[in-house]
């Protein structure tokens, strides 16, 4: 198994990269997902477009978005049965967006910290018209990194190694430093 819970013998390319670079709307994203046998042991997936369409692949499961937003967080919505979610991150982001007329940025970053808890490793806010990615590390709300995705996409082949453009944390190193399940960058 992969270290995001993706059991990656089951298929011969990578499921993410395939669908950001090949799909153009969600339902494309969802066609492809239901052409392979995708497990996800504990990882999900959320997809979303500028129509407003969202999905959550959850592996076999498929948890379409119904309304204004979509919400994702650790725990499977598939697995409810129709008992609603419990989990205090997930009632906070709904309880907030519901409230929110028209999502901003800056009322996005806002939930996300509201929601975020003591070992959320990184945050972002992608604002799909605009093509921007908002970045916040390790639960700081107050620094953050903007990506402009036409700039990162011109440059071609890429990744970018995000911890080293903040400041080091005390934090993260210990958590890191513990052995702890979770990983600091």
């Amino acid at each position: 198994a992969h270290a995001d819970g993706t059991h990656v013998k089951d298929l011969s390319f990578d499921f993410v990269d395939r669908a950001l670079a090949e799909c153009a709307t969600v339902g494309e994203v969802e066609t492809l997902a239901r052409q392979h046998r995708i497990r996800l042991y504990s990882a999900q997936w959320m997809f979303g477009d500028r129509n407003g369409d969202s999905i959550i692949i959850e592996g076999k499961s498929i948890v379409r978005g119904g309304g204004r937003f979509q919400v994702c967080t650790n725990f499977r919505q598939s697995e409810l049965a129709g008992r609603p979610p419990i989990c205090p991150r997930y009632r906070t982001a709904v309880d907030l967006l519901s409230r929110t007329e028209t999502p901003t940025v800056a009322s996005c970053r806002e939930i996300l910290r509201a929601a975020s808890g003591s070992n959320t490793q990184y945050s972002y806010v992608l604002d799909l018209n605009a093509r921007r990615i908002h970045y916040y590390h390790f639960h700081d709300f107050s620094r953050e990194i903007v990506f402009d995705l036409e700039a990162e996409l011109a440059k071609g082949n890429h990744s970018i190694e995000t911890v080293p453009l903040f400041p080091p944390k005390l934090e993260a190193r210990m958590l890191a430093s513990q052995g702890a399940f979770y990983f600091a960058s």
